[in-house]
């Protein structure tokens, strides 16, 4: 029997075609691009991957979704991030919303409120909230995981002076402050000043700030701690830190993906590990005079002097090397403790 070439070939791509119909179609791997508005080394960044963005990728293979990490504040300006999400160009922030409350008015309440987002759930006051990211940044919210975690406090090179009214005079003091409490920081008299985490070394060296109001943790990491000497307690507000996601990238997704599947669910949350390890710093400035008189009580207001690191030349890196080690060591041993523990059901990431 003679057959030709072109029959061959024929019936090779037949037979192809046929096996590629009775074959199921392997997915393709959607990546999506993710940055962060706080440097990779923050304390809340550092929670998000640990608990959410890497255990999502080692399932990659079951749900068919990567994370890819782009690159923080110096790859895309914090103020910009919120944005490029806005317009597609980055799928997934996890991003203080005080830094885009002129997109979303809504952002501004997100530090000032007294109930968590666990509470939120429940008495629909969040779907008031998704309404807010759909209209103002054609987002929607993944997590909200440090609102009970983190919270604020007042840090100083000064020994503030006492006001009847507000507790604290910053009269003529510049600080550094974001758009969440530049009425707070005014309404003591301050001066606030709108810098970026990576420019406040600097300005705390240069004397362009005297102070700041931060979230509990990384003082000491970026060796902030050489300069603040006072740290001013008790704690206002709580972390605007979110992670949220592009809507249209967001309903691209599949049940799977979203994390509603029926054999995938993710993610354990950081909260309770997080949370006990700031409430063993917080409580400790708030426990009233100690025997050297370093905390000073008034009132309601505690003004617990900051231990100051050696300031000889050749010494402060050597000092800031060992304090990161042992806050990082502590960070990794609290999350672990809290996978041991299980989902948070105060990490509100959503399911």
């Amino acid at each position: 029997m003679q057959i030709s070439i072109g029959k061959l070939a024929a019936t090779g791509v037949a037979a192809a075609t046929a096996m590629a119909v009775a074959l199921p179609a392997t997915a393709a791997m959607t990546t999506l691009k993710v940055s962060s508005c706080l440097a990779r080394n923050h304390d809340q960044v550092e929670a998000y991957f640990a608990t959410f963005h890497e255990p999502l990728n080692k399932m990659s293979e079951q749900t068919g979704l990567k994370l890819n990490y782009i690159g923080g504040p110096e790859v895309t300006p914090r103020q910009k991030q919120a944005a490029a999400v806005k317009r597609g160009l980055i799928d997934i922030i996890n991003c203080p919303s005080a830094y885009y409350q002129t997109l979303v008015p809504e952002a501004r309440v997100a530090g000032v409120n007294n109930v968590g987002p666990a509470e939120l759930r429940k008495n629909g006051g969040f779907e008031l909230l998704q309404e807010g990211w759909k209209k103002g940044l054609n987002a929607r919210i993944l997590g909200w995981g440090h609102w009970e975690a983190s919270t604020f406090f007042i840090y100083t090179k000064f020994e503030p002076k006492t006001d009847t009214v507000t507790g604290i005079d910053l009269t003529g003091r510049k600080m550094r402050s974001t758009g969440l409490y530049n009425a707070f920081l005014k309404k003591m008299k301050a001066t606030p000043v709108n810098i970026s985490p990576g420019d406040v070394y600097a300005a705390l060296e240069r004397g362009v700030v005297d102070g700041l109001a931060w979230p509990e943790g990384s003082i000491a990491k970026y060796g902030w701690e050489r300069f603040l000497k006072y740290k001013i307690t008790p704690n206002f507000f709580h972390s605007t830190t979110m992670t949220i996601i592009n809507l249209k990238k967001y309903n691209s997704l599949t049940q799977v993906q979203r994390g509603g599947g029926p054999t995938v669910t993710y993610v354990p949350g950081p909260g309770r590990a997080m949370r006990s390890r700031f409430a063993r710093r917080g409580r400790a400035g708030r426990a009233g005079p100690s025997r050297d008189g370093s905390c000073r009580t008034r009132g309601w207001l505690h003004v617990t002097r900051q231990p100051q690191r050696n300031p000889r030349p050749g010494h402060q890196d050597q000092d800031q090397d060992t304090v990161a080690d042992q806050e990082r060591k502590r960070r990794l041993r609290d999350l672990e403790q809290g996978r041991a523990l299980g989902r948070d059901p105060h990490h509100d990431v959503e399911q």
